[in-house]
């Protein structure tokens, strides 16, 4: 007869309301396998030393609210168990204790274990690892040496070692790397101390505390002594090794901005998605953002493989019609252009902009116009509006548009500078805008974009050695290259074809003789025949070409050509020609491929050679181009050294060097016409870099040297001495910068005596007597500075935001080019205008949400309204 099983003993001591937890096991330093029943370990020498404690009472502060902790002045009765009841009974161990040491000293397998924790909104670091060759108590208001069983204790010092090993908050940059180990009332703790100068704060963090491992407390006083954005930016960061460098560099540079040395983390994580689908208000601002950012067809939404997608398993969701989208669209962009008007009118410094026209591939014509400004310490380029313009692109009817768009904005007043190509068209409107825009100064405030007179340069060179359209040959090869270039001239936004009548300056220039040119042009034209015959035989003289690339072991590439509206396509071939010469010798000398009428002889090699030698010290020089409006002077210096030198060379032929001499002279030309403007000379002096003493270096006539300083002078003096600075609406956060909050207000009494700023009049006279500084961004180095140079300051940022060229306005062009495609050209000219700008906003993160749920909630439309226009294709 089978006796009834004994019912299990009655638990004394029912557990707290618990969850399960995954935790992933931590790995011991001798031998990387997990050990989860340390934990109970831990726990078990935490109970022995609450038991010795003399005082019956303990208050444990910790994040959600004092609490007691009963102890008794028993030892437990089991050092191993976890709960014991006050009277010394304890729920039964699940497993014999003689199991569970073995279990902790064979476990190696590196695994998580689930344990049960209580829920807590502290940041709990649950440590299971034990140091190196012996098994370690917490240690926690236990003497160092102290035995428990036949574990030693750790030191304090080894405590917080280990500890310190999983400290990669970028909290801890603030503070002291090592921080204090004090004992108060026989509680171990780690005093932290503020890295900040004049901060004498103390953070204690004692080690008995469940939470001993929460970052709260740190982050709550950093956030007080260093501000809320430079908290945030070092968490971005997620790097304590660079806070701490970064915080080190503030250190030792009192005028330093830490706010701007924070680089802003790109969080690129994944991409997440709810479980719930879209509202028909959610849907709908989500198809505007995806219309405007992506540049979509307003009736996409219409089109039958995504009304697919989006309705299968779900018939009934609802999309809205292409029309109510292009409404949404253009209700948005409204709203976000009066949002953007009212930042750039609250800006507390100059605008600058540039300007450009294009025509879209529905004949329709636009100018563009960027503004270029100082956001949060970080350059911004904005595409601020696109209007078409059907009229002649004359200087008045440019000047016209462009005063309209600025004072539509509301920032006519506003203008420091203004950016555009070096047409003949763009001088007059310069002229003509002073007497729409007051506050402009014409000549003295326009930009030549410098990559366009590069380009020109470079073309006018490459003019002396152009290809006639008669030699190309067949029909068929001229239409190719009409192809060609227009494929690169709309994927690059290069400039038009140069026209004499059309451009400053360049109808003056004379051209190379006829006779020189010719044996150049030859060479040019049979390696622009030959890439064409190669390419266009792709079942004799191609299959040919990569046999005899693989016979010599050269890479498998095809004969690149070059392209008119592409000046640096030239040195392209013509080091691949020279590179590849075995190969083009073996091809051309094959007489099964009618290929010898483009074979070269020696002396036409040579000349090949001398091209590719010009153009690669010419390319390199191009290409070093900047953006950097006071890099533009010291830039046309050296490219104008480079052509010169390569003009005076005698081993050249004297056809090359007569082109090179040309271009010369077209940079000098533009070189001259710098001194219109008084914006390069104040930016060049302004750069640390430069100053004066460049000028002096590059040899100016010491009037023009003079003339440049008195320029700079007279800026300071009649715009920016009589600034007057508030302190308290300096963004900036640095070391220097006092605590908001102070737990006494006799801690800090910096604010009973202000410290007066230097004499405005000093200011400009001590920048130019401090030695000139290698420096990279000179945007940087100035708003670190603006403790030093208050006012000095503010001009330097206002001529360093000015744009040096207008590529800005050249990329909206190229998303206009996306937007406007050949199969897609009924666009109108405010649809487009409304994609293009609202689309930039987007990138820019300058919509508003609200902006575009406002939309959202809008009656929805089946039909065109009256008022409104509705595209075709869009």
């Amino acid at each position: 007869m089978n006796s009834p099983s004994p019912s299990p003993p009655p638990d004394l001591n029912p557990p707290k309301s618990t969850r399960k937890r995954k935790l992933a096991a931590r790995l011991t330093d001798s031998d990387n396998a997990a050990q989860p029943a340390l934990k109970q370990q831990r726990l078990a020498v935490e109970q022995l030393r609450r038991a010795r404690v003399s005082a019956q009472v303990e208050e444990v502060d910790d994040d959600e609210g004092p609490s007691t902790i009963t102890s008794r002045g028993a030892s437990p009765s089991d050092p191993r168990r976890v709960l014991e009841a006050a009277d010394g009974t304890a729920p039964p161990l699940q497993t014999q204790p003689t199991q569970a040491r073995t279990n902790t000293r064979t476990s190696k397998a590196n695994k998580s274990s689930a344990i049960e924790v209580h829920d807590s909104e502290s940041e709990v670091d649950v440590d299971l690892s034990l140091p190196k060759k012996s098994q370690k108590g917490a240690g926690m208001g236990v003497k160092k040496g102290k035995k428990v069983g036949d574990n030693k204790v750790e030191s304090a010092e080894e405590e917080l070692e280990r500890l310190m090993k999983s400290w990669n908050s970028s909290i801890y940059g603030f503070y002291d790397p090592i921080p204090a180990i004090d004992e108060i009332d026989g509680r171990r703790v780690h005093i932290f101390s503020c890295s900040a100068s004049g901060c004498k704060h103390k953070i204690r963090r004692y080690l008995d505390k469940n939470d001993r491992c929460s970052t709260s407390n740190l982050h709550d006083h950093a956030k007080k002594c260093w501000g809320d954005e430079v908290v945030k930016r070092a968490q971005a960061i997620k790097d304590l090794n660079h806070v701490r460098q970064t915080i080190g560099k503030i250190k030792n540079n009192p005028d330093g901005d830490i706010t701007a040395m924070f680089s802003r983390a790109e969080e690129k994580g994944a991409i997440t998605y709810s479980h719930r689908q879209h509202t028909t208000e959610q849907a709908r601002a989500e198809i505007v953002r995806w219309v405007a950012e992506s540049m979509r067809p307003f009736s996409i939404v219409e089109d039958q493989g995504f009304q697919v997608l989006m309705k299968t398993g779900r018939p009934m969701y609802r999309i809205p019609s292409a029309v109510t989208v292009g409404r949404d669209v253009k209700h948005v962009f409204k709203k976000t252009k009066k949002r953007i008007g009212k930042m750039l009118r609250d800006y507390d410094g100059k605008l600058s902009f540039a300007t450009d026209g294009w025509t879209s591939t529905n004949h329709k014509a636009y100018i563009a116009v960027t503004v270029h400004l100082i956001m949060d310490d970080k350059p911004l380029v904005l595409l601020l509006d696109i209007i078409e313009l059907p009229i002649s692109h004359s200087g008045s009817n440019l000047a016209h548009a462009f005063a309209e768009i600025l004072k539509e904005f509301g920032i006519q007043d506003k203008i420091l500078g203004l950016a555009c190509d070096n047409a003949s068209a763009n001088k007059t409107m310069t002229d003509k805008l002073v007497r729409h825009l007051p506050g402009f100064r014409g000549e003295k405030s326009r930009v030549r974009c410098f990559l366009h007179i590069i380009n020109l340069v470079a073309k006018v060179i490459l003019r002396q050695f152009e290809c006639r359209k008669s030699s190309l040959g067949s029909s068929t090869e001229a239409v190719e290259d009409e192809g060609d270039e227009e494929v690169e001239e709309e994927g690059d936004g290069a400039e038009d074809e140069i026209k004499e009548k059309d451009v400053d300056g360049l109808a003056e220039l004379s051209e190379a003789s006829e006779e020189d040119v010719e044996p150049v042009r030859q060479v040019l034209t049979k390696l622009h025949k030959l890439s064409f015959a190669v390419k266009n035989s792709s079942t004799l003289a191609l299959p040919e070409w990569f046999r005899i690339l693989e016979q010599l072991n050269l890479p498998s590439r095809m004969i690149p050509r070059d392209v008119s509206t592409r000046w640096n396509s030239t040195y392209d071939m013509l080091k691949f020609v020279v590179d590849y010469r075995a190969a083009i010798d073996e091809l051309t000398d094959n007489r099964k491929l009618a290929l010898r009428a483009y074979e070269l002889s020696n002396r036409e090699w040579k000349i090949a050679q001398q091209l590719c030698d010009v153009f690669k010290h010419a390319t390199t020089s191009f290409s070093a181009s900047t953006s950097s409006i006071a890099k533009i002077i010291p830039a046309m210096e050296k490219i104008k050294g480079v052509l010169s030198s390569q003009a005076t060379e005698t081993s050249y032929l004297s056809c090359i060097r007569s082109a090179l001499t040309i271009g010369a002279d077209l940079l000098q030309h533009y070189y001259e016409l710098t001194d219109h403007s008084d914006i390069y000379r104040i930016a060049t002096v302004l750069h640390p870099s430069y100053k004066l003493a460049y000028l002096e270096k590059a040899q100016w006539p010491k009037d023009w040297v003079k003339r440049a300083l008195e320029i700079v002078q007279e800026e300071f003096a009649q715009r920016y001495a009589d600034i007057e600075i508030e302190t308290s609406v300096n963004v900036r956060s640095s070391l220097d910068q006092p605590s908001s909050k102070h737990q006494n207000i006799f801690d800090d009494l910096s604010d009973l005596e202000k410290i007066a700023p230097a004499p405005v009049v000093d200011e400009l006279a001590l920048y130019l007597k401090q030695p000139r500084e290698k420096v990279d961004d000179v945007l940087k180095w100035w708003l670190q500075r603006q403790n030093t140079f208050p006012r000095l300051s503010r001009m330097a940022l206002n001529y360093h935001s000015v744009p040096a060229t207008s590529v800005a306005v050249e990329r909206a062009f190229s998303q206009g080019r996306i937007l406007l495609s050949h199969i897609r050209n009924r666009l109108s000219a405010e649809s487009t205008r409304a994609l293009l700008c609202l689309g930039a906003w987007y990138r820019s993160g300058l919509v508003d949400m609200n902006d575009i749920n406002a939309a959202a909630k809008l009656p929805e439309v089946n039909e065109t309204p009256d008022d409104m226009d509705v595209d075709d294709d869009f």
